[in-house]
Parts: structure tokens; C-alpha cells; sequence
């Protein structure tokens, strides 16, 4: 193991595990057959070998970063408003961050347009857990009689801590269980309780349930919590959890069982969660894909339409995706296409349809299915989508925009590109289900871009300054993904993707809210009676 700095923690485990490891500071602990080398380095005077240290604003940082569902788009301003740190603060604490490897900036320097990622979430996650846990909270225990802890937690206390105006959050089994279950039973309660309410407060309540107050080994335990933990707990079926790494670390303290149940909850939230989207600039394959598709498209606008002027002319908006290690008979990929086609929409992407002169024909190899006619003037239902036996699928459509205004060229509503990846990344994952394959590769490609401005047509829940105009004409972005990551957090998945088109627009940055609300809402449609 190498790295820029270990914490004692981190030296601590990897030499209960017999591993070597070397790190900036010039300390080592090398073992090899018949050779042992130990080398302590303490850092010289004013030196800054080493000098982080765990502030209350850091600790108070790193669990919001943690406790985040993407990796990507950290910025200053957010984490400052959730936290309630200062925004110079959290500035100079995210850069302290930066210098110990954990996060890295992206986009401007300054202003709105700067963020930054969690680029080593797990060595993130060691160090704060390390720091954490070195500050015992001062507890309280009590004794009550109860079957079924869950119950009585969501039956009695929750909702006696609610009446007594108490904050709270629950942390360690009864949390885990709520998060990433994997134990059969809980043996203990553990609650955080606000400091205000710690003393007076907490012993009325425990009057009040009634539960009796003892010493130690009682099976419910109290701790006393500030507002920064608290501000970060979140409500799940009626009981307040506390952050999710917070959980983590206090499950690994409890040790024994409770460490196992902490390893699952990091592997199966907290890392998934910040474990960035295999990304690359360019997909051979994918690309050759690509291409291939526009020029029999290219072909056939050339023999059937005799080459005039198409919807396509103004610019057009276009999604693959492959699925590597999995392959379908010709009749089997017409009838998984079928059974995965999606319903977020009126106008659904690769949508099978059934009547004659509109079903995909046989062409070259692939399925293939193209809405001729609306090519010439339905900006929004222009498809055209093919489909191999390898699991290649693709699709082109143009800008509904251009359809709307009456003038093509001329804008982009950033809601329909939120939409329309969504869509086409559910029918990936859904179609990957349906094939038991993990991996998908996805394109998503707009061209025609410049000269386009931002403007909102399709939904009065936005409203975007004027003047955000694209200066380059396209943009493609290609991603790794697999059907659960789409799955456990499709928003924060769209933004990774669409953001690379925004940026072309004066680095036009939408309020993160804006993805989950639309996705919601698109999701919803046929309850709200949105259109898309």
C-alpha cells in the first residue's frame, strides 16, 4: 500500500494484516521473507508532513460528502446550506481535502461552474471513520421489555420522542436494517438524541414510554447528538435515520457482528453510491456503431425521400447502448424489444409498432424501423432506431424544440434532454435485465447545437436567465453503467450524462433539484398529466 499519508488507523489495520506499506511522510513497514523493515518518521518542526487535522468542520464535511448519492457535481454553496458551515469555510476545508487526495476540482476555477468530485471515496471513508470513532458521544442506557425491537421503536418511542419535540435519529442495527439489511435479528437500539434535550427532556420521555434507566448493557442506548449530525438524518417509512456513514462507523464499533454488518452496508450503499461511472472520451466500438447507423440512415433519406430536407437538418439528438456479454436470435431481439419498451412517455424510444409500413423491417442484419414520413416535419417523432442480434441498439430523433418554436436551430429546453436519457437509460437496464447481463455500454450524442439558447417550453416549473447560448455544435458523452446503478439513483446517473451538454451553453448549470423533479414527473405522467 502506498499512499500520501496513512492515518494510525490505516497503519494500524494493514499491519494486523501482515501487508507492507510505505507512505509520503517517509514512514514504512516492509515485510518480506527473512526481512522486516520498520521506519517511524516524525514530522519535523513547522513542517507540514502530516499537518491535517480532523476539525469539527471537516468531520462535519466529509459525512455530508459521504452521505451523498453521487460522487460528482460537489459544490461549495450546496454543502455550506446543508451543513450550515460558511461558505469560506467549507472552501478552505474542501481544500484541504483536495491536498490529501480524497477530492479533486473540475469545471472553472471560480464561480457557479466549479465543482469538485470524490475521487477516493474509500480512503475518504477510512480516515473520517477513524477520526470518528475516537469521539465517544456521552450515552445514556435504559431497559424495556419488548419482542421486536423494530416495533417498538416505530409503535412507541419514535413517535414519543416526536411528541416531546425532541430531534433524533436512529443509528447502528435498527438503522442498518432500514439501509442494507443483514441481520436476522437486532439485539439493541441506538438513538441520538440532541444535546439540548439530552438531560431534562430525554428523562421525561423515559418517564413518559415508560423506560427504565440503567447504568450500562440496557437495549436501548442514547447518545448525545449536535445539530450538524442531526441536520443530515433523513426520514425512511416514519423513522429518522442517521447519515449513512454515520451509521457505518458506529455499526464497526460495535465490533464482532456488528463489524460484518457495517462491511455490507459500506460495499452496498455508501460505496455504490460514490463509486464514479466508468467514463471515457471515446468507444471504439460504440463510435463505429454510431456511424455505421447514420450512414444507413444517410443512405436512405438519399433513395426514398430523394434528398429533401429533412428534420435532421437543423440538428438531431441520438442514444446507443450495447450489452457485451449477451446475444439474442433475430425473433428474440423483435420480441425482447417489445416486452422492454417503456411507457414514461407518449412517444416511447424504440418503440415497436405494429402496423404495416411501420414495423421494423430486416435491413442489412439489424431490425431496423424508421418513421419516414414524420422525417420531413414531426421534429418529435422522427425516429429512427436499429437493432443487431449483439445487442446494438440505436436511435435518432430531432429536436422537439424545433417543432415547438416554429424556428429550428434556435433553442433547447433543458428538461427534454433530462427525459429522453432517462428514458433510453431504462430501457438499457431493463433490456439488461431481461438478457441477466451487468454491463452496459451507452452513447448519447447531440449535434447541431450552436447557436441554440436555453429556454423552457415543456414545463412552467423553471425558469431559466436569458442569453445561455451554445457556442459548439455537438456534444457526445459515453459511459459504463450497470442496471443497478440506474436503478438506485437514475437522477444523479441522467446529470453525469447531460451535463457535458449544458456545458456547451455558457456553462449552463440547472439547479440539482431540477433532475429528480423531472424524472418524477416523467415517471408520474400518466398519474399528473404531464406531457412529454
Amino acid at each position: 500500500m502506498v499512499a500520501r499519508h496513512l492515518s494510525p488507523g490505516s497503519r494500524k489495520l494493514l499491519d494486523e494484516r501482515g501487508a507492507s506499506w510505505v507512505d509520503g511522510t517517509g514512514s514504512a513497514h516492509l515485510v518480506a521473507p527473512g526481512l522486516l523493515v520498520v521506519r517511524e518518521v516524525e514530522p519535523e518542526a513547522g513542517s507540514d508532513a502530516g499537518a491535517f487535522s480532523w476539525s469539527p468542520s471537516a468531520l462535519s464535511l466529509a459525512e455530508a460528502l459521504l452521505n451523498s448519492k453521487s460522487p460528482s457535481d460537489v459544490r461549495t454553496a450546496e454543502i455550506a446550506r446543508l451543513t450550515g458551515w460558511s461558505t469560506p469555510q467549507v472552501s478552505q476545508v474542501l481544500g484541504a481535502f483536495d491536498a490529501e487526495g480524497w477530492t479533486a476540482k473540475s469545471g472553472t476555477q471560480r464561480g457557479s461552474g466549479a465543482t469538485r468530485q470524490i475521487i477516493d471515496p474509500s480512503r475518504l471513508l477510512d480516515a473520517w471513520t477513524d477520526a470518528i470513532t475516537s469521539r465517544a458521544a456521552e450515552r445514556r442506557f435504559a431497559e424495556r421489555i419488548f419482542n421486536d425491537p423494530m416495533q417498538f421503536l416505530t409503535d412507541q418511542l419514535a413517535p414519543a420522542l416526536d411528541e416531546h419535540d425532541i430531534r433524533w435519529a436512529v443509528t447502528g442495527w435498527a438503522a442498518a436494517e432500514q439501509l442494507a439489511p443483514f441481520a436476522t435479528t437486532i439485539p439493541t437500539l441506538q438513538v441520538y438524541v440532541e444535546d439540548l434535550a439530552f438531560r431534562g427532556p430525554l428523562t421525561m420521555l423515559m418517564e413518559d414510554v415508560p423506560i427504565r434507566e440503567v447504568q450500562s448493557g440496557g437495549r436501548i442506548e442514547f447518545r448525545s447528538a449536535g445539530e450538524r449530525l442531526l441536520v443530515l438524518a433523513d426520514r425512511h417509512d416514519g423513522i429518522r435515520l442517521a447519515s449513512t456513514p454515520r451509521v457505518y462507523a458506529d455499526l464497526l464499533a460495535l465490533g464482532g457482528r456488528g463489524q460484518d454488518a457495517a462491511q455490507h452496508l459500506r460495499e452496498e450503499v455508501i460505496m455504490r453510491n460514490l463509486r464514479p461511472l466508468a467514463r471515457r472520451v471515446t468507444s471504439v466500438d460504440m463510435n463505429a456503431w454510431d456511424k455505421a447507423c447514420r450512414i444507413r440512415l444517410k443512405k436512405r433519406i438519399e433513395k426514398e425521400l430523394d434528398d429533401v430536407p429533412t428534420v435532421y437538418d437543423s440538428g438531431a439528438w441520438s442514444v446507443s447502448y450495447w450489452l457485451p456479454d449477451a446475444t439474442l436470435q433475430l425473433r428474440e431481439l423483435q420480441d425482447a424489444l417489445a416486452l422492454v419498451e417503456g411507457d414514461e412517455s407518449g412517444w416511447p424510444v424504440w418503440w415497436v409498432p405494429t402496423r404495416g409500413g411501420f414495423r421494423p423491417e430486416l435491413r442489412n442484419g439489424a431490425l431496423e424501423c424508421w418513421f419516414r414520413d414524420d422525417a420531413t416535419g414531426n421534429y418529435g417523432h422522427s425516429d429512427f432506431w436499429r437493432a443487431t442480434p449483439d445487442l446494438k441498439l440505436f436511435l435518432l430523433r430531432g429536436y422537439q424544440e424545433d417543432g415547438i418554436t416554429g424556428n429550428p436551430g434556435t433553442t433547447l429546453d433543458p428538461v427534454l434532454p433530462v427525459w429522453r436519457t432517462a428514458e433510453a437509460l431504462l430501457h438499457a437496464a431493463r433490456m439488461a435485465r431481461y438478457v441477466n447481463t451487468e454491463k452496459i455500454e451507452f452513447l448519447a450524442r447531440w449535434e447541431g447545437l450552436e447557436g441554440r439558447e436555453i429556454k423552457a417550453f415543456t414545463s412552467n416549473r423553471w425558469d431559466f436567465a436569458p442569453g445561455q447560448i451554445a457556442h459548439d455544435d455537438d456534444r457526445a458523452v459515453f459511459v459504463h453503467l450497470t442496471p443497478k446503478e440506474i436503478a438506485q439513483d437514475l437522477p444523479s446517473v441522467v446529470r453525469s450524462i447531460v451535463r457535458d451538454l449544458f456545458e456547451v451553453f455558457d456553462l449552463f448549470d440547472p439547479p440539482g433539484s431540477l433532475y429528480a423533479t423531472e424524472i418524477t414527473a416523467m415517471l408520474n405522467r400518466n398519474k399528473s398529466g404531464v406531457h412529454g
